[in-house]
């Protein structure tokens, strides 16, 4: 008797899991909404309430009005599709990124950036990030590697062996090169920006797409290895509806 009723008590709750989950009752399951900060971490906000999913903007996600994700997701975002017409844009990717806004900071990803090094080069060769972000520097050659920084803090994260790492920070706005003491011709860019709305040119035929951009006017700024320092003052506005896919052409 006692085994028949585990097993009606097994069945109603298997029954009950099924029902809830394919929509049978009142409330039908519906994807979570796009999260507002997916630039630069998360495709999809599937956050539970009071808990800080990757990407998120603000400091929790939850039902609170005031909270400034449910309020994008509200009104929805738009996504800004373009190219960069400009000669080095075919050789080498470029980072196009809206630049600060004001009253607005973001908090940086809990999730770590990454560069790697093998067959004596730094994969990749572009990192753009948000400020705030740690990026870990990996080792997977079989000879010693070093990674220093000429640029902003000016850092050396010393010498490490396969299968190694270091950490670093970047908590100032800029563009950091990365080179190696122990092979001159390793270099890499770590670009560093106040928004987490940013995109890397594709080579192939230098387009870039940023998405999830909340409503609302920009610069959009333009950095490249190869940019001249006229050429990196470059800005253009651009305007996002709700909800609204805008093309632009950046000619730095």
């Amino acid at each position: 008797m006692r085994v028949s009723i585990r097993f009606i008590l097994a069945s109603a709750l298997v029954s009950a899991g099924l029902w809830v989950s394919t929509g049978w009752g009142d409330e039908q399951k519906t994807d979570p909404p796009p999260c507002p900060g997916a630039g630069y971490q998360a495709e999809r906000c599937e956050c539970t309430a009071g808990e800080k999913c990757e990407g998120c903007p603000c400091a929790t996600c939850s039902s609170d009005e005031n909270c400034e994700c449910i309020a994008l997701l509200r009104e929805g975002t738009g996504k800004i599709r373009g190219v960069v017409k400009n000669r080095w844009a075919k050789r080498y990717p470029m980072v196009v990124y809206i630049d600060r806004i004001d009253g607005k900071v973001f908090a940086p990803p809990s999730k770590k950036g990454s560069i790697d090094q093998t067959k004596l080069t730094f994969t990749p060769r572009v990192l753009p990030i948000l400020v705030g972000t740690t990026v870990e520097f990996k080792n997977n050659d079989s000879v010693t590697h070093n990674v220093f920084s000429p640029s902003g803090e000016k850092y050396d994260l010393g010498n490490w062996d396969e299968g190694q790492t270091r950490d670093h920070t970047f908590e100032k706005p800029g563009a950091y090169t990365q080179l190696c003491k122990l092979h001159a011709e390793m270099v890499a860019y770590i670009v560093v920006v106040e928004t987490p709305y940013f995109a890397k040119t594709s080579i192939d035929d230098q387009s870039f797409e940023i998405r999830n951009v909340p409503p609302g006017k920009y610069q959009l700024r333009v950095w490249g290895e190869r940019l001249k320092k006229k050429q990196l003052k470059f800005s253009q506005e651009v305007k996002i509806a709700a909800g609204a896919d805008v093309k632009v052409t950046l000619k730095p």
